[in-house]
């Protein structure tokens, strides 16, 4: 399996996986979980997709209760954090609800965490100080170029 990828926004990212002829499975619930191809990039949708307004995280409420609600997604999450190097896209380094989402995943493992990374264009520097602090270190890229240069990197179709 790849690196998994965790992002909020639509399918920019889908897109450029696939043009970049890279494997790919989302996951936007629970239910979709046991679809996750051997050998393909799981690229886990948290937050819902537009194409599914059911499955949309909009208010405070759908935050807090994001795990309860999908409680295999947390578990795997949780598992992601324990054994892999996870790559978050999308997500903006100052957003609560990332916050939220990083320290509750990352909290059980403490000075074991393993290293993340997030891409961003242009981040704040302050932002990127406090994050290394965190064990997760930021990118500064536009995340379809980051994928480009991925691809290259691995000897994948670009």
């Amino acid at each position: 399996m790849g690196i998994p990828l965790v992002y909020e926004g639509e399918d920019v990212n889908e897109q450029s996986l696939s043009s970049l002829g890279i494997a790919h499975s989302v996951v936007v619930t629970d239910s979709e979980l046991p679809f996750i191809r051997s050998g393909s990039v799981p690229v886990l949708k948290i937050h819902g997709t537009l194409t599914r307004p059911d499955t949309i995280v909009v208010t405070d409420r759908d935050y807090y209760d994001l795990f309860s609600v999908q409680p295999g997604i947390a578990s795997v999450l949780n598992g992601y954090f324990a054994t892999k190097t996870l790559l978050f896209l999308g997500y903006g380094l100052n957003d609560p609800d990332f916050k939220r989402l990083y320290y509750t995943l990352g909290r059980h493992f403490g000075p074991l965490q393993r290293r993340a990374y997030a891409v961003q264009l242009r981040p704040a520097a302050t932002a990127v100080s406090v994050w290394h602090e965190q064990r997760l270190d930021v990118i500064d890229r536009d995340a379809k170029d980051f994928a480009a240069e991925l691809a290259r990197a691995t000897g994948l179709p670009s």
